[in-house]
């Protein structure tokens, strides 16, 4: 692909940043300074910071103001979008050659964007879409209670993705046209939608891999996530979207196995039949007569 390096140069004269860094957040003011701060101290400089305020009611604001860096660009929704609709809120506005998300409470290293240029800059790939990169999950306060995640080295990164959704928002450097192509994440997905969003990009565009740790990440008791209802929602509606790719890679049966082991923890299990009757009456519609038999196997297996 073209070399980055001769891009830059026709960037910079044109003051356009060849990075688009966008940091959702929504009521984190308590946090969001060291996402901002671990941006600006990229030792690579050439690019836009958008904050994307998801119509918080805190102090955002008055935080952002305080920062005296022009290549802050400050955005706030008139209603919460939830973080998909805050990224594309973000997105839309970006003028890169490539997209990069950090989250509010997330710290990039320092070399982050100087890394994922050259990695992408020294491929002859002329259909990249997106690199991703591993990194440090700290599941707690305790820095001893860590473990590096986020990946590794593979040959059909598409099948992947369908067994093992392990592409998150803040490692992802994406090409503006892949963007662009695919539409960016589901504003209605409150929950995985960095995982649905990879596996459209797969579909069209290569993905690769850059084995190091470039990114610390905080579990937060209030993220989406967190919630059982909403992690089962979300699986449960990939899993429906992109239905004919799970059948076709046998990974429907997996990733329902998946889903249902969740289900029996203390969550609701209304919401799980209506999801999963939704799902069948899907595929009764498709004509997948096989595959709802597995899914009504392993099913009766747990429920019977």
């Amino acid at each position: 692909m073209d070399k980055i390096d001769d891009m830059l140069v026709i960037q910079e004269n044109d003051t356009i940043p060849l990075v688009s860094v966008i940091i959702p957040t929504y009521n984190r003011v308590n946090v969001l300074g060291r996402s901002i701060d671990s941006v600006l101290n990229q030792s690579f400089t050439a690019f836009e910071l958008i904050i994307a305020d998801d119509c918080s009611t805190d102090r955002t604001k008055e935080l952002v103001d305080s920062y005296q860096d022009e290549r802050i660009r400050y955005i706030k929704n008139d209603t919460n979008l939830g973080e998909g609709g805050a990224r594309n809120a973000g997105a839309a506005v970006s003028r890169g050659k490539y997209i990069a998300f950090n989250d509010s409470d997330d710290i990039w290293y320092t070399e982050k964007l100087s890394r994922l240029i050259e990695f992408i800059n020294d491929s002859d790939n002329d259909n990249i879409g997106m690199v991703y990169h591993l990194y440090r999950y700290f599941s707690s306060e305790n820095p001893l209670d860590s473990v590096i995640v986020g990946g590794k080295i593979q040959t059909d990164y598409f099948s992947n993705l369908l067994f093992q959704p392990d592409i998150g928002a803040p490692t992802m450097f994406i090409t503006k046209e892949a963007w662009d192509c695919v539409g960016g994440f589901l504003d209605t997905l409150r929950c995985l939608g960095d995982w649905e969003f990879s596996i459209r990009i797969a579909e069209r565009y290569d993905i690769i891999f850059l084995p190091e740790v470039l990114l610390d990440a905080f579990r937060l008791d209030d993220g989406i996530c967190i919630n059982m209802d909403n992690r089962m929602a979300g699986e449960f509606y990939i899993l429906n979207r992109h239905l004919r790719h799970f059948i076709s890679y046998n990974a429907a049966k997996v990733k329902f196995n998946n889903i249902i082991r969740q289900s029996l923890r203390p969550i609701n299990y209304e919401i799980y039949l209506r999801l999963f009757l939704e799902l069948i009456e899907r595929m009764q519609k498709l004509e997948m007569w096989e595959a709802i038999s597995a899914m009504l196997e392993v099913h009766e297996s747990y429920y019977e």
